[in-house]
This record gives C-alpha cells, sequence and structure tokens, in this order.
C-alpha cells in the first residue's frame, strides 16, 4: 500500500473521528435537564462553577481556579432527606421507558418506631426529621417550694411507622409515595398542691395517620390524614379527632427546604407552611369540647413553622443547639371564633445522634386535641428516636 493510501486512510480516520467528536459535542436531552435543575439552584449553579473552573459571577477565582463560595462548607449540621427524596422523582418524560417498572428508593422504607413531642417534630413520615434536629418526648419535674407545689409531666407522641417511596408511578395521579402509621399522643402534668390542681392536664390521644405524595414543578404536594381518638381524664371526656394536612414544597420559595447560611450567617433555616382541617366530636361524657364550648368543632385554617439549625464545626458548642417556633391560626366555625396555638422550643443534644437532649419548650393557647387553654413553660430531659 502506498504512502498515498495510507494518508489517505489516516485522513478519513480523522475526519470520522473528528465527526464523531462533533456529534458527541452536543447536549443530550438529559444533559440538558439536569442543566435546568442546576440552573434553578443557586448554591448547585456555584458548585457546578466551581468544578468546571469558571466563575458565573465574573469575580475573581482562589487559587484553586474554583470560585471561593464553592469551597465546601465544612460541616453541615442539618441535612435535607426530604429534599434528596423529591430531587429523585424529577426525571424528564422523555427519559422514562415505555414501559416503566415501579422501583423502591426510599432511604427509609419499611417499618421505623419514632419517639417526638409531637407532629411537628416528625415532619414527613416518609423521612422524618433526625433524632438531632427534633425536639423528643419529654420527662420534667418542677419543686416550687414558695408554693409548696412539686409538678410531674410527661409530654410525648410514639409513632410505629411504614413507609413506601416508588418511582416513576404508572399515572400522574397515583402517588409515588406512601405511608401508614399508628400513634400515641400523651400530656399529663399534675400538681401536689390541691389550690393548683385546677391547672391539671391529662390527656390521651391515638389513632391512625396516612400521608401521600405528588411530585409537581419546583417541588410536590403532600397530603396527610389523622383520625382516633382523644381522652380528657381531667374533665371525664372522650372525643373523635379527624385532621387533615395540605403540604405544599416548593423549592424555588423554600417551603420545606432549607436556606443555608442566610447574608452569610453560620445557621441554616427551614420554613414549613401547612393547611390544616381539623374536626373534633364528643363520643363519651356530658361536657363540652373547649374549642368553642360545644359537643362539636370544626376548625380550618394554616400552621407556619419556623426552624433554626447552626452551620458550624462539631466541636462547637452551638452545633448542639437547634430551635423552632410554630403558630398556628384556625377560624373556629361553630362558634365563629378564632383560636390559636403558639409552640416554641430550645433543644441542647447531649449526645451527638441527639437522641437525648435537654429541652426548653414554651406552649400558649388551645391544646390542638382538647381545646383547654395552656400557658406553659417548661424545661427538662427529652429523649427521641
Amino acid at each position: 500500500m502506498g504512502f498515498r493510501s495510507k494518508a489517505g486512510i489516516a485522513a478519513g480516520f480523522l475526519l470520522l473521528a473528528a465527526m464523531g467528536h462533533a456529534h458527541s459535542s452536543e447536549l443530550t436531552a438529559a444533559e440538558k435537564a439536569i442543566l435546568r435543575k442546576i440552573g434553578e439552584d443557586p448554591e448547585k449553579r456555584v458548585q457546578a462553577a466551581g468544578m468546571l473552573g469558571t466563575n458565573p459571577t465574573g469575580g475573581p477565582k482562589d487559587a484553586w481556579g474554583a470560585v471561593p463560595s464553592a469551597r465546601p462548607r465544612e460541616r453541615i449540621v442539618h441535612r435535607d432527606v426530604f429534599s434528596e427524596l423529591v430531587r429523585k422523582q424529577e426525571r424528564p418524560r422523555e427519559e422514562l421507558p415505555l414501559k416503566r417498572k415501579t422501583q423502591e428508593f426510599s432511604p427509609c422504607a419499611g417499618f421505623k418506631f419514632l419517639l417526638r413531642q409531637d407532629w411537628k417534630d416528625i415532619g414527613f413520615l416518609e423521612c422524618p426529621k433526625e433524632a438531632a434536629d427534633a425536639v423528643g418526648a419529654e420527662v420534667a419535674f418542677t419543686d416550687d417550694r414558695l408554693n409548696k407545689n412539686r409538678i410531674w409531666s410527661v409530654d410525648g407522641t410514639a409513632a410505629l411507622v411504614y413507609t413506601s417511596a416508588t418511582s416513576d408511578p404508572d399515572e400522574w395521579w397515583i402517588p409515588y409515595y406512601k405511608t401508614f402509621a399508628t400513634y400515641v399522643t400523651s400530656h399529663r402534668s399534675f400538681n401536689s398542691s390541691t389550690a393548683l390542681m385546677g391547672s391539671d392536664i391529662d390527656k390521651l390521644a391515638y389513632g391512625v395517620a396516612a400521608e401521600f405524595g405528588w411530585v409537581t414543578d419546583g417541588g410536590a404536594n403532600y397530603v396527610r390524614f389523622r383520625g382516633g381518638q382523644v381522652e380528657n381524664n381531667i374533665k371525664g371526656t372522650t372525643s373523635a379527632n379527624i385532621t387533615a394536612e395540605f403540604i405544599p414544597v416548593y423549592f424555588p420559595l423554600y417551603f420545606q427546604r432549607p436556606i443555608i447560611q442566610p447574608l452569610g450567617l453560620p445557621i441554616s433555616l427551614r420554613f414549613d407552611p401547612e393547611l390544616l382541617v381539623q374536626y373534633s366530636q364528643i363520643t363519651g361524657g356530658t361536657n363540652v369540647l373547649d374549642f368553642n364550648g360545644r359537643n362539636q368543632a370544626f376548625r380550618v385554617g394554616p400552621q407556619v413553622s419556623l426552624f433554626v439549625f447552626p452551620e458550624t464545626a462539631g466541636t462547637n458548642f452551638l452545633s448542639k443547639l437547634n430551635g423552632s417556633l410554630a403558630y398556628h391560626w384556625a377560624y373556629e366555625t361553630y362558634s365563629g371564633k378564632p383560636i390559636d396555638w403558639l409552640q416554641a422550643a430550645l433543644t441542647y443534644n447531649i449526645d451527638a445522634a441527639g437522641h437525648l437532649a435537654v429541652a426548653f419548650t414554651y406552649k400558649r393557647g388551645r391544646d390542638e386535641d382538647t381545646g383547654a387553654f395552656a400557658d406553659i413553660y417548661r424545661i427538662g430531659l427529652s429523649g427521641k428516636i
């Protein structure tokens, strides 16, 4: 074979390689979809620019060729498991096979036992908050020597939960995620002084719950139902209690998604709005509900919860602290009057996993289950699972 023939063959291979390279340089539909998702998240956009050695802000790069803010933080205290779960569902429709096979992918699938103070500290049933981020069941003792009164109190919720989260359901109306649970809530506070026994609390609530989720553009929509019985042993009454919760998740507005280091502060914030519809009816005893002085109550209203987590090194004292503030406003339709419930907590985790903590809590307003008015400060030992 002559030199020209060999050169022609080599040129042909080079031409084919160039054509192949040119073709492969075009972005696929999957790559474009990934870039769109990165572009919607400012933090991910900066991290991607750092990995590519570019600076989207046009500012100077550091010695490593990356944007300084793209450097990984020393420690992320609050891990947003829920956001990770929802993002796994965000696949462009053109990428899905014609015949899709349902796949279990939840990191929290199966049975799990939870011990927390109440539903605000459970969060989503599918992947609840980590123990270190929540307020647990609390046991407290107070010795009021001035009034010769001793107070014992127990406040907590235990739940047995079964979860299944599947990807790519066959129809849009089928939830990709579903969870079922049975729970019991106990709130008891007893005074030794006969003069103060009027402020005693003895509530026991139990029932079942179900939660379903659908992925939407920019987030997800969650619906949770709870129903069961509430025993008010102070008044000697029992009531049926049904609650429906609509929990919107919208990442562009940071609904149910942490805001990492706002204004450069070493914290992360999480804003959780939801809408609650609640119905209660006396089923035993002759007394009435404290919500409205009747044997039935129907409440509708929003609830807003704010959670604060430190973003600092694990050796720092502040890394074991977290705080929360929740406010629920509702319109009681039978009486035509508004009622509310305020709850705040500051928790210091004793162990690294957060199973044992010291908690300071404050509750004021109408109890969510009984309607009894409360105005309580408490500090005690808290246990979480």
